[in-house]
């Protein structure tokens, strides 16, 4: 008997915050409450997201930047869809992540199709990076070593979510992304 309460407890809890991030989803403040951004850009200006863990390293080595891991439900998870429409399609996140990541999508759909190889290894990385909700974001640095967490930020835009990623950037002392390696290099160069 208790145990039945106790699951009904947890299922009208989680309604609450379903509907309160749905709420968030679909709401607009008038804009005197709301301090204005930049606008969200255009169709073509998005963030390319990689689904290979292997190319993003392999970029991110190539290019000095960052790994950019957003865990996400794509398809059903509404703080992961926030995510997706305030911040990830914001002007500033998208010239952010452009200089300092490689974005990585480790996505857990429940109505899209997805390759079973692919699957698995997105259940790896969950493990590996102890990820118990969405959305959550590992950054990490070209060698796959994480260097920082973050989630949802309630009440922040895409202008506000790429200062809290510098600050988080910032306490781990990589506020700049590093130089490439030079080409060519031998290792009689190296003497």
């Amino acid at each position: 008997m208790v145990g039945k309460w106790v699951l009904t407890i947890i299922a009208v809890i989680g309604l609450a915050f379903a509907a309160a991030a749905e709420e968030e989803l679909h709401s607009e403040l008038p804009s005197q409450e709301k301090p204005q951004s930049p606008p969200l850009a255009a169709a073509e200006e998005k963030v390319h997201w990689e689904t290979d863990y292997d190319v993003a390293l392999a970029k991110a080595e190539a290019t000095g930047r960052f790994v950019f891991m957003n865990f996400t439900g794509s398809d059903w998870c509404i703080y992961c869809m926030v995510m997706d429409k305030k911040f990830f399609r914001h002007k500033e996140f998208i010239k952010f992540a452009a200089d300092f990541f490689v974005c990585l999508a480790v996505d857990f759909p429940r109505f899209k199709e997805q390759d079973e190889e692919l699957k698995k290894f997105n259940k790896e990385m969950a493990q590996k990076h102890l990820v118990r909700g969405y959305p959550t974001i590992i950054i990490t640095d070209d060698s796959g070593k994480a260097i920082g967490r973050s989630g949802y930020k309630r009440g922040m835009d895409g202008a506000q979510y790429v200062e809290h990623l510098t600050a988080l950037l910032g306490r781990a002392n990589l506020t700049e992304p590093k130089p490439p390696p030079p080409e060519n290099i031998y290792e009689d160069d190296l003497d």
